[in-house]
């Protein structure tokens, strides 16, 4: 059996160890190789790049993100079973069952070699959108029990930087045009969590809402200053969770208690950041659209792969 090649990255996420352990345990066969601890647009970089220099030897390709834990020991036989049997089939997303929204969520994708990857000038938006001809499969679980969760045992810092994240994909206040789809789908997700939060006050979702609102309240020239920052999240994050932590946040915080009883107050905020910066879309410094291009491989240092086996050692260490 064509095994896959799956691309895992990691950025301190508590479930690391876990999502390895899970994927060891595949009665399938695949080869994998690690991307860790680098800013979000160069660790996808790298991913996409050594997806497109090897798609070739392999059924596909999987991103994996460290935050994600698979739950079933078949899930590799269906991929493949998916991609033999329906061979107009290029592409498979798996939703995730996400803890901080509790909602299914896009999700882990899964390439056939068919598709290429490119290079693109997006920050913010580090996925491909690759376009292929072919169809996309979607696998929703059976009985709301996705394949995948996401973020089950997350730390402070992955929940803030979870929240912020999710706001600046929303307000995509670095691009002249804004893409619609991905600040529907962004806003549908964090929404999720200030009413699970409401139904099921809890400490994580707190870090969680905090940092959507802290990007969502700054003043415009601290917002453009994180699109800059090469670790734009990341960086931020870590500084801001310290903070509050030192300053005894909790779910009692007032700002959090009044988002929980109305979380409405969430769209209403979007609303006035996204009128306030129209006028400020016709900066020459924004980018104007995604403009793809092949890897320059030279330029990328390319991670090893190796065969299932040695994620023992990746798991042990």
């Amino acid at each position: 059996m064509e095994k896959l090649l799956i691309g895992i990255m990691e950025h301190g996420e508590q479930e690391f160890k876990d999502c390895l352990r899970q994927l060891y345990g595949q009665q399938a066969d695949f080869d994998f190789f690690l991307v860790q601890n680098q800013p979000n647009k160069l660790a996808h970089r790298i991913l996409y790049a050594n997806f497109e220099k090897n798609r070739n030897r392999y059924l596909g390709c999987m991103c994996l993100d460290a935050d994600m834990v698979i739950q079933t020991p078949q899930l590799l036989d269906n991929i493949h079973q998916i991609f033999t049997q329906k061979p107009n089939v290029k592409k498979i997303v798996y939703l995730l069952h996400d803890y901080l929204s509790d909602h299914h969520i896009p999700g882990c994708n899964i390439f056939h070699r068919d598709v290429p990857f490119y290079d693109h000038n997006d920050r913010l938006i580090p996925d491909i959108d690759a376009h292929f001809q072919g169809d996309t499969h979607v696998e929703y679980g059976k009985d709301y029990k996705t394949d995948i969760v996401h973020m089950a045992n997350p730390n402070y810092y992955q929940c803030y930087r979870y929240g912020l994240q999710r706001a600046m994909k929303i307000l995509q206040l670095d691009r002249k045009q804004p893409a619609r789809a991905v600040l529907m789908n962004e806003y549908t997700i964090l929404i999720g969590v200030f009413y699970a939060f409401k139904n099921l006050p809890d400490i994580k979702r707190a870090f969680c809402m905090q940092g959507a609102m802290d990007f969502i309240m700054m003043p415009n020239k601290f917002q453009m200053q994180l699109y800059k920052i090469n670790d734009y999240a990341g960086e931020h994050a870590h500084n801001a969770v310290k903070t509050l932590i030192n300053n005894g946040f909790s779910i009692h915080n007032p700002d959090i208690q009044t988002l929980a009883q109305s979380p409405m107050l969430l769209t209403t905020q979007i609303n006035r950041q996204l009128a306030e910066n129209a006028q400020n879309r016709n900066n020459e410094t924004l980018m104007e659209s995604v403009i793809a291009q092949p890897f320059e491989f030279e330029s990328i240092k390319l991670p090893a792969i190796y065969p299932k086996g040695e994620l023992v050692k990746f798991i042990n260490n």
